[in-house]
């Protein structure tokens, strides 16, 4: 069935009422949560249900600048923040941040920024971030600008955690994940994807993303960003987001399975979020996904040949369940197709490499 754009709020909204079957309505991103959320009593009238933590609460998560104040006010930490009210508050942030800084969008995903190193680049990276919050199909979300302090972090040192609450504000389980692989930009920043890496217990993180959980009321699925900075010695918050993870295979295979949670609670089913085992994950044969990636960062110098060997080896020298995503073996046509993309990115970096010598 082919819906209108979730952008066409009015349109969408009737499209689910009068013409999907209803049922359970799971959200698959950002714009979908916070507008299934504003209009919660509707569709649960019509038939749908759904687990989402209130309006304010999810706007509360969602928008940085918002997480960011709630955050300080149940004591954890994140990167200074400001807001950009306007052009006119950027002489304030010139001379009040540490550079570097990045500006970012307060309800765009994790990966939208531009890092400043210097006074003269600080219009620019307005100018470019004000386009992009301007945008049709983001303005939906209502982003505005902030500036924030650079944390200096390794790629190792991202972390995420997985976590669900049922209908009555309760929290069933946490999933934490070390990142051991994400996608470096030309820049040499990082992104928000997951690679590759591995599900680790991490209390801290644990009672951390419980605490500011619990401080919003929360209710459904969430999936929190978080860095671990070694010269500070601190786990910082970065995000917030309402829903499963672009990963979700990774939980769900290692055992914590986040989808059916959601089902479960809401249909009346006892259930409990079970412990899982150390796991092993890797995004190998999607595209674009591990290889890929960090193959071209291999042949731009970003990223080493060793460690990327060295982390696939771990499948064979330690004892620990492993999920590759994805491969089914139903659809050979789509694993074969995303290989030969796989090899086309690489024979491109290659090109590139061989032209700019020349």
């Amino acid at each position: 069935m082919l819906s209108p754009p979730p952008k066409k709020e009015d349109s969408f909204l009737d499209f689910l009422i009068t013409s999907v079957p209803k049922g359970v309505l799971f959200f698959s991103d950002d714009h979908t949560a916070m507008l299934f959320s504003e209009h919660r009593e509707k569709l649960m009238r019509e038939g749908f249900l759904m687990n989402l933590p209130s309006k304010e609460s999810l706007r509360t998560g969602f928008d940085k600048w918002l997480c960011y104040q709630k955050a300080l006010r149940v004591d954890l930490h994140c990167a200074y923040t400001r807001l950009i009210e306007n052009e006119d508050a950027l002489d304030g942030i010139e001379r009040s941040m540490p550079y570097p800084f990045i500006i970012k969008a307060t309800t765009l995903a994790g990966g939208n920024y531009v890092k400043i190193s210097k006074p003269s680049e600080v219009m620019a990276a307005y100018e470019k971030m004000s386009e992009l919050i301007s945008r049709p199909e983001n303005i939906p979300l209502r982003p505005r600008l902030l500036a924030q302090e650079w944390l200096h972090y390794q790629m190792e040192d991202i972390w995420c955690v997985e976590a669900y609450y049922d209908q009555k504000g309760k929290a069933k389980g946490f999933f934490p994940i070390k990142k051991a692989r994400t996608v470096i930009y030309r820049d040499g920043t990082y992104g928000s994807r997951l690679y590759a890496g591995e599900s680790l217990p991490n209390d801290i993180l644990a009672e951390s993303t419980r605490r500011l959980l619990d401080s919003l009321e929360w209710k459904g699925l969430a999936h929190l960003d978080w860095v671990y900075c070694r010269d500070k010695g601190q786990y910082y918050l970065t995000e917030i987001n309402p829903r499963l993870p672009g990963f979700s295979f990774f939980p769900s295979q290692a055992g914590f399975e986040m989808g059916y949670y959601y089902y479960a609670d809401l249909t009346g089913q006892p259930f409990e979020c079970h412990h899982t085992d150390n796991t092993l994950y890797f995004e190998t044969l999607r595209y674009p996904g591990d290889l890929s990636s960090a193959i071209a960062a291999c042949f731009r110098k970003q990223y080493s040949f060793l460690k990327l060997c060295k982390s696939y080896a771990r499948i064979f020298t330690e004892k620990k369940a492993v999920v590759v995503d994805y491969f089914n073996s139903t659809d050979i046509k789509m694993t074969v197709c995303n290989l030969l993309l796989i090899v086309k990115t690489i024979c491109a970096e290659l090109r590139k490499m061989f032209y700019n010598k020349k």
